[in-house]
């Protein structure tokens, strides 16, 4: 049964990384940087704010903070160095001779779980409970973690199986850390953190005149990166 998941968790990595395109090669590399997300991440901080009040609101993005250190060290200190599963990259791999790089990435030498897997769901799965009356905002945090984790295979760097073992990781780190941020902003406010008011809280344009509810300039903003993101890569590979 083993050799019989090794096999298949190798052959849809290698189908999902040999039927790249050259022109989306950049775009699936950015993908996978962090600095790429801050627009996302300040959005989704003045956003918390705004629902929950300066004081909770500061408190509730540090449990965010939580989630990422807590899958991160799990995976990274923990996990890998008992399993030290090579990554399909890694040039002491015999798999890495079937993968194709992109610039040249193999990432680091062990690849299970994965760590960007992991932050990504723990982080998504944590602000998903935050803002979980704003439906567009929970959409849009699902879309961001399958882009990020179909890279990380694209990229040649995780087979399947790092991926499913890092979002499980970043399942249970993401609750862990809302439980216990809210357990905590509730001892510190001396209340229980609710929302100040919905999500459709409208920014104001000039006197009077509403333009977009805010759970959708969550999601404007990931879109907005991922087709600036886009543009650039195929730009440059054209030109």
């Amino acid at each position: 049964m083993i050799d019989f998941l090794t096999e298949l968790d190798t052959d849809i990595l290698l189908a999902i990384n040999g039927s790249r395109l050259k022109a989306l090669d950049q775009f699936m590399f950015l993908l996978s940087s962090k600095l790429i997300w801050v627009p996302l991440y300040v959005v989704a901080l003045v956003l918390v704010i705004r629902l929950y009040g300066w004081r909770s609101g500061l408190l509730i993005a540090a449990g965010a903070g939580l989630a990422v250190c807590l899958a991160d060290q799990a995976c990274s200190s923990l996990i890998r160095p008992l399993v030290e599963r090579m990554r399909p990259s890694n040039p002491l791999n015999p798999v890495s001779s079937m993968v194709q790089l992109v610039n040249g990435y193999h990432g680091g030498r062990y690849g299970f779980p994965s760590c960007h897997a992991a932050n990504t769901v723990a982080v998504a799965l944590f602000l998903s409970m935050v803002f979980r009356y704003c439906r567009m905002i929970v959409l849009t945090l699902a879309v961001w973690v399958l882009l990020n984790c179909y890279s990380r295979m694209y990229l040649g760097v995780h087979y399947p199986g790092d991926i499913v073992a890092g979002a499980l990781v970043g399942l249970l780190a993401g609750l862990i850390a809302y439980r216990v941020t809210f357990a905590a902003v509730s001892f510190i406010m001396h209340k229980k953190p609710e929302p100040l008011s919905g999500c459709e809280i409208r920014v104001k344009c000039g006197e009077g005149v509403s333009v977009v509810p805010d759970s959708a300039l969550f999601m404007l903003t990931g879109l907005f990166t991922v087709v600036v993101l886009f543009a650039v890569s195929v730009a440059g590979y054209y030109c």
